[in-house]
């Protein structure tokens, strides 16, 4: 187009004369991404950090805890193991109808929600609720919306539920180890009454017999002999 220019004057006489082929395709451009902005869905993300400790109970037998068997010189294995755990909680489907129908979303309501509908509205949120590790025990949990104080409350509330989910699955797990505790120490106290009510019976049937026995046997001995001469 600009063939034949050999000095900057020519190049600047050139843009010029041909401006507008220069400033038509800029404005279109510009106005068809101010549409797109007005027509095209917004999306908004809010994000919240966790930190996620583990439960402090291992090496009890018959006791369950998140995270058994995590080698503790694998940090990222360990990591792994929280972001399962807290999807699992997360992606419950009873948490996420409940969450829908709190804030109302996708239009859903329970009480005419079906089983396929709530399948549904649990599938579209795991979608759209984004668990990422931060750092060493920091979990971010985000949820996008249209709208940004729906975005900003649901990602609240999804904290809130992992929180109570999880301190229910701590007392649980607490509860259950103190219970096998006490159960172990029943058990030990049963055999101990055992063992020792054998160990006497054992030493009335053989009364005088036993050798811790023999030395007060001899002092008596001794001491009829004594009163005899």
């Amino acid at each position: 187009m600009f063939t034949g220019l050999s000095t900057p004057e020519d190049y600047f006489r050139a843009i010029k004369n041909h401006k507008w082929m220069i400033i038509i395709p800029i404005v279109v451009c510009i106005g068809l991404a101010a549409l797109l902005c007005q027509w095209l869905p917004k999306s908004y993300r809010s994000n919240t950090l966790l930190y996620y400790q583990e439960q402090k109970v291992r090496g009890i037998k018959g006791v369950d805890a998140p995270e058994s068997g995590v080698d503790p010189n694998r940090p990222d294995l360990a990591m792994g193991t929280r972001i399962d755990a807290l999807k699992e909680v997360l992606y419950r489907r009873d948490l996420l109808t409940q969450v829908a129908e709190e804030f109302h979303l996708y239009g859903y309501y329970k009480e005419n929600a079906t089983p396929a509908m709530d399948n549904s509205i649990a599938s579209g949120l795991r979608q759209l609720v984004k668990i990422e590790p931060q750092g060493s025990g920091l979990l971010k949990v985000s949820f996008s919306d249209a709208d940004p104080l729906i975005a900003k409350a649901v990602t609240a509330r999804f904290a809130d539920l992992f929180i109570q989910e999880n301190t229910k699955t701590r007392t649980a797990i607490a509860q259950s180890s103190t219970e096998f505790l006490q159960h172990e120490l029943d058990v030990l106290k049963g055999q101990l009454e055992i063992k020792e009510r054998a160990i006497a019976q054992f030493k009335q049937s053989h009364l005088g017999q036993l050798p811790e026995q023999m030395d007060s046997n001899m002092r008596a001995i001794d001491r009829l002999e004594n009163e005899m001469t």
